[in-house]
């Protein structure tokens, strides 16, 4: 009972089926209801798509275009028939024939042809006594994917399986949805693998997208988006259209190509009459080059259309494919005359014979043609399905005999008994080992083609990964939306979706981390000439054409030429009680220290090395020893034989010229072991110096360690004790006052001193480092030189000897009338060095002394 509910449940399906089926067909011009059959013992239906034309299906018999692919598959179906029924290993005894339809490029069209084969089959399955009569027991077609889902579900009712030739859509691959499907092409999944290999392969990341409203372009775009998205490929605009679109709906596409110029590589998933659409739209308003990618559907004789000057450099998928010869020699070989021949052959021939001058000099089958027209995949389908056919029957029929059994069993083949075989099919084709795999896919091999339907590649699917080849010498434009950046700039995000922009890093960074990140280089590193890396700032040396270099450089020329005139003059006058008080031993030894502050910074202005550096710190140490240690003895020998004119003192000691020299020298020997002991333990050294990190500049400098603070710390004692004997010697007579110009130039050195520390620390340029070091020198120099000799050289050229006793009686008077008011008057011993006695001399003796001792 239940079967029969079921039975009657299908026969209700057939019969509504049936009858929507004639109502459409009843609409259509007779060129939807041309079939051609060959009879057979089993019957195998074919439906492909022969005639296209923009508007409608069936179109009237004086306006359709011929399509030469679906010819060439039905011929390739008839071919792979007629070697199976000429193979006596291949269903012995049993003979294949088939019908094929026209399903006119609609869904509606391939249903009812579908219908007619199923009507056939549901007839047969009830009459029980006729073994003659042959059914179709399987599908070879359709050529669309749109055709193929509503036919291979109307199918799946009657348990008849679907092989088709040229159906990629992933919608086909599930399993659950089509289980009586199989297909002899690689489905979309696989066929989006190899263009986004091809799009790796030329570096294009940045695309626009064109895709069919139908399952084949709405899965196939979907599918490409989700291998764009996991290989960071960025889809600029994805534009849609359908078989009947506007004028409208078409101009917007090409708006969408004039709004995202960057995107030069387009792909178009969609059939050949949608992408003829878009093409000659496009061909109106072409504004620019465009590199287009196709898949199998489209991309056919693109220059007799007329679009070879707008897909130039464009490259197609092809379902693999291969020549075929015997396929070649049989075409060549037909009888155009005969009866038997298709009547969508005569009608190709007739298209062809057209369009030669007269009839004469016709080719009318170009060579290569069932590698052009992928005739190898419809032989595939049916060389399947009779393979699938001898596994079923060499099951069914052991022990019988076979001719008998097979032709019984042929007649009511199982559907899904039927499907099992099929599946587990293996065969040497003409294009190699045929073998569905796990998900029933078939071997994953594409062909490249260019726009010219020459072969420039080809793309293959191993067990672990994808092989991708490409014949052509081509050095295509770059598809990214990013801006070409210059050395030193970096790529940025900019606001529309995939583009990026430049960005220059700073002048002393350089890129890192795929050009998207600035790092700042060390300090005394730049970026070379392609900012890639950091290399090592070669120093400047000091231009002594700088202007505070000029200066310091004037100064010390002038100062040393002042020195010399007072050392000249001072010579000349040595004799004078002026130039004698002055101590001529110590003012030599100052005169050394203050020559050398002049000479000085000539030797700092050199490039720094290590030996020069360690030579720097030893003469800045001495030029203040020698300066100050002469100047403290001057001083000290001033105040002690002045004060010993208010006190009673002993003999004073020490105070000779040649006792002078030597604990002079013995200052100076204790600075010498000093600098020893500090260049051996702490040494100064040329350090690189890098004034402003964003600037490519960078200078060598000596840099002062322990050793010299030392120093340092030694000659600020003996310019302190210097300070503490001119403070103490201030009440000494005007012309014996030395005490005073020397406290005059010590003050103002020890404030120099004070500015000078902080300025030199702070300081960011080895210029201005040596300027600072140079200016103290000099202007110590100066100090000493202006102070201390300047006016004993006025002195000895304008005062006279009478003038310089007047004020000399004149100070002692003063002294003495002083003395009388007090309790009482001491008058100390002054010993003239190398006299015996010097008991009982007044304060001008105690002058003339000085003048002597000094």
């Amino acid at each position: 009972m239940a079967s029969t509910v079921s039975l009657l449940h299908v026969l209700e399906i057939t019969a509504s089926l049936f009858i929507y089926y004639t109502s459409v067909v009843n609409t259509l011009t007779p060129n939807c209801s041309i079939s051609f059959a060959i009879p057979g013992d089993i019957t195998l239906g074919g439906i492909f798509s022969f005639y296209t034309e923009p508007n409608s299906p069936c179109i009237a018999q004086n306006d359709y275009v011929i399509n030469p692919r679906g010819v060439f598959h039905a011929e390739a179906m008839r071919f792979a028939i007629n070697e199976i029924n000429n193979d006596a290993s291949l269903l012995p005894n049993l003979t294949l024939g088939f019908r094929i339809e026209d399903d006119g490029w609609a869904e509606n069209v391939s249903l009812g042809h579908t219908l007619d084969f199923l009507k056939e089959r549901v007839c047969l399955s009830h009459d029980e006594d006729n073994d003659n009569l042959s059914s179709v027991v399987g599908i070879v077609g359709l050529s669309r994917s749109a055709t193929t889902i509503p036919s291979t579900r109307l199918a799946e009712l009657y348990n008849i399986a679907v092989i088709s030739p040229l159906a990629s859509s992933d919608e086909l691959a599930d399993q659950t949805q089509f289980p009586y499907f199989l297909r002899t092409v690689p489905p979309d999944g696989l066929q989006t693998a190899v263009i986004v290999d091809i799009l790796k392969r030329y570096q294009w990341q940045y695309i626009g997208l064109i895709h069919s409203i139908d399952s084949y372009g709405i899965h196939g775009a979907r599918q490409l988006q989700l291998q764009f998205d996991a290989e960071d490929i960025c889809v600029a605009f994805v534009a849609s259209v359908s078989d009947s679109a506007s004028k409208k709906e078409l101009q917007e596409i090409t708006d969408k190509l004039i709004e995202f110029p960057m995107a030069k590589t387009v792909f178009m998933f969609s059939s050949g009459k949608i992408a003829t659409k878009v093409l000659e739209q496009i061909k109106k308003n072409q504004s620019r080059e465009i590199i287009w990618l196709g898949a199998d559907d489209w991309g056919y004789d693109l220059q007799n259309q007329g679009f070879a000057g707008i897909t130039k450099s464009a490259t197609f998928t092809r379902f693999f494919s291969v020549n075929i010869p015997s396929f070649e020699t049989y075409i060549r070989e037909l009888d155009l005359e005969a009866p038997s021949l298709s009547p969508w052959l005569r009608t190709y021939v007739a298209s062809r014979k057209s369009q030669c001058i007269n009839g004469s000099s016709c080719v009318l089958f170009e060579s290569n043609l069932s590698a052009k027209y992928i005739t190898l995949t419809v032989i595939d389908a049916v060389n399947v399905f009779a393979h699938g056919l001898h596994a079923l029957l060499t099951d069914k029929c052991a022990g019988e005999d076979f001719v008998v059994c097979s032709r019984r069993i042929a007649q009511k083949v199982k559907g899904d008994e039927f499907y099992g075989y099929l599946k587990k099919v293996k065969f040497e084709g003409y294009g190699g080992h045929f073998e569905f795999d796990s998900r029933l896919y078939p071997p994953g091999r594409y062909i490249l083609r260019n726009e010219h339907s020459v072969d420039i590649g080809n793309w293959s699917l191993g067990e672990s990964s994808s092989d991708l080849y490409i014949n052509q010498d081509f050095k295509p434009p770059p598809s990214v939306c990013q801006l070409v950046c210059k050395p030193g700039e970096i790529i940025v995000p900019l606001e529309m979706k995939c583009c990026y922009g430049c960005q220059p890093c700073k002048d002393n960074n350089f890129k890192i981390v795929n050009d998207t990140i600035c790092e700042e280089c060390p300090i005394g590193m730049w970026p070379d000439v392609n900012y890639t890396q950091c290399v090592p700032i070669e120093p400047t040396d000091i231009n002594w054409t700088h202007g505070t270099v000029r200066a310091i450089l004037a100064a010390s020329i002038i100062g040393l030429l002042l020195s010399v005139t007072i050392i000249i003059t001072m010579v000349l006058h040595r004799e004078k009680k002026i130039i004698k008080a002055c101590s001529r031993e110590l003012s030599a030894i100052n005169f050394v220290g203050i020559l050398l502050s002049f000479f000085t910074p000539f030797i700092l202005l050199l490039p720094p090395t290590a030996s020069l550096c360690i030579t720097v710190e030893a003469l800045i140490a001495l030029c203040f020893t020698l300066t100050y240690a002469s100047t403290l003895l001057k001083v000290n020998r001033i105040f002690r034989i002045f004060n010993a004119t208010k006190i009673k003192v002993r003999r004073l000691k020490l105070v000779a010229p040649r006792d002078q020299v030597i604990i002079a020298g013995g200052l100076v020997a204790i600075l010498i072991v000093i600098i020893a002991i500090g260049s051996s333990t702490s040494p100064t050294k040329p350090v690189l110096l890098v004034p402003n990190t964003s600037k490519f500049y960078a200078e060598y400098y000596c840099q002062f360690y322990y050793g010299f603070l030392i120093t340092c710390i030694y000659n600020t004692i003996l310019v302190l004790l210097c300070c503490y004997y001119a403070f103490k010697s201030r009440q000494v007579p005007d012309n014996y006052n030395e005490s005073k110009f020397i406290g005059i130039s010590v003050y103002s050195n020890l404030v120099i001193c004070l500015c000078v520390v902080p300025v030199y620390s702070v300081t960011k340029s080895a210029v201005y480092k040596i300027a600072v070091v140079c200016l103290a020198l000099v202007v110590n120099a100066y100090l000493h030189v202006i102070c201390v000799y300047v006016p004993k050289i006025y002195a000895v050229k304008y005062v006279s000897e009478a003038d310089m006793k007047v004020q000399r009686q004149s100070w002692g008077a003063s002294t003495h009338s002083t003395s009388m008011g007090s309790t009482t008057i001491t008058h100390p011993k002054i010993e003239r060095p190398g006299s015996e006695n010097t008991q009982g001399h007044t304060n001008e003796d105690a002058s003339n002394q000085t003048h002597n001792i000094m």
